[in-house]
């Protein structure tokens, strides 16, 4: 189980990463130029794949039950101590 949450977090860190290289090199370089088309193409590449990873790793790992799982509690207290 926690090898999948570390696979999970490094996957989500290469797709923030490889966003944060496709809107650095947006913003330094001449867009539609070869090189800039180019390195846009493949840091968006990059950045869907290690997203599908992520998600895909963290609905193994059942991380978004387990998120909803720590919600519910705190919501579900409320009324039922407000009918008391």
């Amino acid at each position: 189980m926690r090898e999948i949450v570390i696979l999970s977090l490094l996957c989500l860190f290469l797709a923030v990463a490889s966003l944060g290289a496709m809107v650095w090199g947006a913003l330094s370089m001449p867009l539609f130029s070869m090189d800039g088309l180019l390195l846009v193409a493949i840091c968006g590449t990059l950045a869907a794949f290690f997203a599908f990873c992520f998600v895909w790793f963290a609905y193994e790992a059942r991380l978004w039950e387990a998120l909803r799982r720590k919600k519910e509690p705190a919501a579900s207290s409320a009324p039922a101590e407000a009918e008391k």
